[in-house]
């Protein structure tokens, strides 16, 4: 966990990258958020770069995720 405001910043970029990515890895919709969407394209596109260590990550925080943002 980082000390400063900016720490907290790159943490949430990163966690929120890390969810969208999932929610298209899972093909689940991305909620829209204060009325903004991310369309999803059904064009194969690199959407963040891949980190070898996510689909482990991923599966540990699968169930997690989806109580949390189902609806």
């Amino acid at each position: 966990m980082g000390h400063t405001i900016e720490d907290a910043r790159r943490e949430l970029i990163e966690v929120l990258e890390e969810w969208i990515a999932a929610r298209l890895m899972w093909g689940l919709p991305i909620p829209p958020i204060s009325g903004q969407s991310i369309e999803i394209s059904k064009k194969n596109v690199a959407i963040v770069p891949y980190n070898p260590g996510w689909p482990k990550r991923f599966l540990e925080e699968k169930e997690h995720l989806i109580d949390m943002f189902a609806s």
